[in-house]
């Protein structure tokens, strides 16, 4: 939001020197941006850190009172500390500090997954470790819809997935109780209308997709190293339906662009991962490597095309890892180092004409839409 009222007060300032907007327009749009920001500063990120410490200072304070203290005392310090929180939040929200209303609910939710943990240890429960993992992030999932807490349901979708890479470890396989859990948090983030939610959901199936190209192989249908392209295809088709419904996506959830950028870092991953980490022939290197950047290019162009500068940005990135990926692999057996840095020089050089040609069209349709 900073950059965009940074290039806002230039494109302001630039308008009223050519006479498109007069003064008074310009401050009822600067009036209007203002109203419109959500204003998230130091304090209240200072208020979460402070809730996340002081739920490590109680699970210390009690663990290190344990032999000292009954029964009876613990249940009480656990379940009045929880309470407490809760009661705080509510107090903090009447006088209009939602921030700090936030923090103590997170608090509360924190304390709560040390009543599971410590009371588990109290009376010696057995079962599968997991679980109580499950059961915390049941709690934060009720406290985070109940009460509308992002923070909660930020730590709800964390949660889920310390829950499935925990199981994943024991059953080394892959763990698909993980889509149930995930979708109920993506119900649960819509239902509170918060964006930034999504880059949480986004992030933990980026990943648990990734998984399953090295999760998949332990299958006798893919023993032929065929997860990895799975992978790659599952990518692309995100990407692809992101793309495609791009319109209803922004009606509902804005945020069509960022899974664009999701869909291809997994299709990128997959590819990565047949190029580097498995052991493809020559022929098989340098095929895979042509479709990597032809899924590069083709990311920088519709970034370009489309205005998504995090797209832009992702596909140098994915192109310079390519690249150095390339290098190491080959160095000494299929390039030497002068004809591989050649070659990449003139990739770049054809990107960087591609990109000045693409510069030049969006002016070009700029200035006739104008």
């Amino acid at each position: 939001m900073i950059g965009y009222k940074t290039r806002l007060e230039q494109d302001l300032k630039r308008w009223q020197e050519s006479g498109w907007v007069d003064p008074e327009s310009a401050k009822a749009i600067r009036a209007d941006v203002a109203a419109r920001t959500k204003h998230f500063g130091l304090a209240p990120v200072l208020a979460i850190f402070g809730a996340v410490l002081l739920c490590f200072a109680a699970m210390s304070f009690v663990a290190a009172n344990w032999q000292d203290m009954s029964k009876l005392a613990r249940l009480v310090i656990l379940f009045v500390a929880m309470w407490g929180a809760y009661a705080a939040a509510w107090v903090l929200n009447r006088r209009q500090m939602p921030f700090f209303s936030q923090a103590a609910i997170l608090l509360g939710v924190g304390l709560f997954g040390a009543n599971i943990m410590l009371i588990a240890q109290m009376y010696h429960f057995d079962g599968n470790p997991p679980d109580a993992v499950l059961l915390w992030a049941g709690g934060a999932l009720l406290a985070g819809v109940a009460l509308r807490s992002r923070p909660a349901l930020g730590l709800t979708v964390m949660l889920f997935a310390l829950w499935s890479w925990w199981e994943v470890t024991q059953i080394d396989d892959v763990h698909w109780p993980f889509l149930i859990a995930w979708t109920i948090a993506v119900a649960s983030i819509g239902w509170v209308g918060w964006r930034g939610g999504y880059h949480f959901l986004a992030i933990t199936m980026t990943v648990w997709i990734i998984g399953l190209g090295f999760l998949l192989e332990h299958w006798n249908l893919l023993a032929t190293r065929a997860a990895h392209p799975l992978v790659a295809g599952l990518g692309l088709v995100i990407a692809t339906l992101a793309i495609i419904g791009r319109e209803p996506i922004e009606r509902l959830t804005h945020f069509s662009k960022p899974i664009v950028i999701y869909g291809l870092l997994v299709s990128f991953a997959g590819f990565f991962a047949l190029q580097f980490i498995e052991k493809p022939s020559i022929a098989g290197l340098l095929l895979l490597a042509v479709l990597t950047l032809v899924l590069v290019i083709g990311a920088l162009y519709y970034g370009w095309e489309s205005g998504n500068r995090a797209l832009t940005a992702f596909a140098y990135l994915g192109f310079s890892a390519e690249l150095l990926g390339l290098y190491f692999k080959t160095l000494g057996t299929l390039l030497d180092t002068a004809l591989f840095f050649f070659i990449a020089g003139l990739i770049v050089i054809a990107l960087s004409w591609l990109a000045w040609t693409l510069n030049k069209r969006q002016l070009a349709y700029m200035e006739a839409s104008s």
